[in-house]
């Protein structure tokens, strides 16, 4: 764990140990600064600047141009990486749009592996993701990178955009451990030029303090967050709460509770009661065993001489023809509902994997196909229902005489609170994340400024649904979806939200999701409630963490001064 730095024998005016200190005192031509000593120091500078123009004057390294990436450009000596090492800088922008970086880099040229840079008016993250922000011309932009033994974390001030040290992203980009602090342009020049008043880094370390949980021991009960942070840094125990959250083989895992079967006849054990045709679908209780057969299985099948229900397509029955359940009762827009069926597909069909299952309101509905033919294969999922659902099985395709399979059509009920696992974290502006691996057609992310625990009405969840990212609030219990995005799944990747006041950003494997959204509520906005989000026990979550967003981290101000 970092601690307060005790070597006091390279002194700045302000007393403060530094490794590398350059404020720019002194005045120096375009061509003349590389190989010159930083003022005060210690230090040296290592300066790229093949067109002449980098210069030193009025207290300030002057950019005046751009070259290519890292040229102009001004390096300091080498500092070995260690989590809480620090470096601070300062800058005034000539125009919005003039590039920079500032960085630790892993060698003294071109642009730094651990980077704050300017884009086209927007601070950017290492990977080019937008994580601030347009920028004005000529304010006084403080901004600093703090190492991790893998990436770094990101802060800026200044007096109107971020009036508190403000966390804008930490990433996990890089782990060299030899690196150099470097100011350089990065992208062209619009006009003008941009003024840097000075380079630090200090001796002593320091890391923001997060709630975080690895979820690292034994199976049971959920239990407290740790006490340790992600890198180290001491962190505050924080009692989860959840009666479907559990600890297994290490991850977070949440078993919702689900209410009894609501599809009336679910095993078509005598007859078709409860099941309707209005398209006029062929739909016969057929015996298993005999039509479609035994087959080959990617599920429990049947069993032996059991009814199920077929569904054979007939003209003028449009493009999907299917049979309908009793609508579900007890069920409200805005309820989660499980669903899972057999479903077998011949592959004598005209259509690819025909049999398809649907949670179904008035004549639309979402729905799920089946992946194999010839098999009785088990579709689940879980999705928020409208009003009047009914579960629809169904011959996909639209051409006569296609079949479909399905037996033990399951439909239940899950209960809101039991969705959730959360924590009192202190903060309503966060910077939160959670490592997820998703089950296809189910969800599984973070609740983020929850109302109560017991009984949740005002709330945001994010979550991928193994297709897509989602941002959605929940208001007096409606729901208003904000995103709903493409975004490629892969297992153990992050999911992230940044609130800040009225603003909401969505990420998902370190690329932004969506635009930028704005969520007011009273009833949502100043919650500190935050946590996990799931709607099927076999998802799992791990590396729960949260930073606030601006608060906490005005130590940074004594390395500014």
């Amino acid at each position: 764990m970092p601690l307060i730095g005790t070597k006091r024998a390279l002194l700045g005016t302000t007393g403060i140990g530094w490794l590398l200190n350059d404020s720019f005192n002194d005045t120096r031509a375009a061509g003349s600064v590389n190989g010159t000593p930083a003022t005060p120091g210690p230090g040296t500078r290592v300066v790229v600047d093949t067109a002449s123009d980098l210069s030193l004057s009025g207290g300030n390294m002057v950019l005046g141009g751009y070259n290519a990436n890292g040229d102009p450009g001004l390096w300091l000596g080498s500092v070995t990486r260690a989590a809480g090492v620090l470096a601070v800088a300062h800058f005034d922008l000539g125009h919005r749009d003039n590039g920079f970086v500032f960085s630790f880099d892993t060698n003294q040229s071109g642009s730094g592996a651990e980077l704050v840079k300017n884009v086209t008016s927007t601070l950017r993250d290492p990977d080019n993701t937008v994580i601030s922000g347009t920028l004005v011309a000529w304010r006084n932009y403080y901004l600093a990178l703090v190492l991790k033994s893998t990436g770094a974390y990101i802060f800026a001030k200044e007096r109107t955009q971020f009036p508190n040290w403000t966390m804008l992203w930490h990433g996990t980009k890089d782990n060299t451990a030899t690196l150099y602090p470097q100011l350089a342009a990065e992208s062209a020049y619009t006009s003008g030029t941009n003024l840097y008043s000075f380079l630090r880094v200090p001796q002593e370390l320091w890391l923001p303090t997060a709630i975080y949980d690895s979820f690292t021991r034994s199976n049971g009960a959920i239990g407290t967050s740790e006490s340790t942070g992600p890198d180290g840094q001491a962190a505050p125990a924080k009692t989860w709460t959840g009666t479907g959250a559990a600890v297994a083989s290490n991850k977070a895992v949440i078993t919702p509770t689900q209410g009894s079967n609501l599809i009336t006849n679910n095993e078509l054990t005598t007859d078709l009661t409860g099941w309707t045709d209005p398209l006029g679908v062929d739909k016969a209780r057929v015996d298993s065993s005999a039509d479609p057969g035994t087959g080959s299985t990617t599920a429990t099948p049947p069993a032996a001489n059991d009814s199920v229900l077929k569904i054979t397509r007939n003209t003028g029955e449009g493009t999907n023809a299917g049979a309908f359940s009793n609508i579900l009762s007890g069920v409200s827009a805005g309820d989660w509902i499980f669903c899972d069926v057999l479903v077998w597909s011949p592959s004598a069909n005209t259509t690819v994997n025909a049999a398809s299952i649907r949670l179904h309101v008035g004549g639309s509905g979402s729905g799920f196909s089946t992946a194999s033919e010839d098999a009785w294969e088990k579709i689940l999922f879980t999705l928020r229902a409208g009003a009047s659902e009914r579960v629809r099985c169904l011959v996909a395709g639209g051409v006569n005489a296609d079949d479909a399979y399905f037996d033990r059509i399951n439909a239940k009920k899950l209960t809101l609170s039991t969705l959730f696992s959360s924590l009192v974290a202190g903060s309503q502006d966060v910077v939160a994340d959670v490592d997820l691996v998703v089950t296809a057609r189910t969800q599984a992310g973070l609740v983020l400024c929850l109302d109560s625990a017991a009984s949740p009405a005002n709330f945001l969840i994010a979550y991928h649904d193994g297709t897509k990212a989602h941002l959605e609030k929940c208001v007096a219990g409606t729901y208003t979806e904000l995103i709903a995005a493409t975004a490629t799944y892969s297992a153990n990747a992050t999911l992230r939200v940044i609130k800040d006041g009225n603003s909401w950003d969505l990420f998902y494997n370190g690329a932004k999701v969506g635009t930028t959204q704005t969520v007011s509520d009273a009833g949502i906005k100043d919650n500190t409630i935050h946590g996990l989000f799931s709607t099927y026990a076999s998802n799992t979550m791990d590396n729960f963490t949260i930073f606030p967003r601006k608060t906490g981290y005005s130590i940074l101000n004594k390395w500014i001064r």
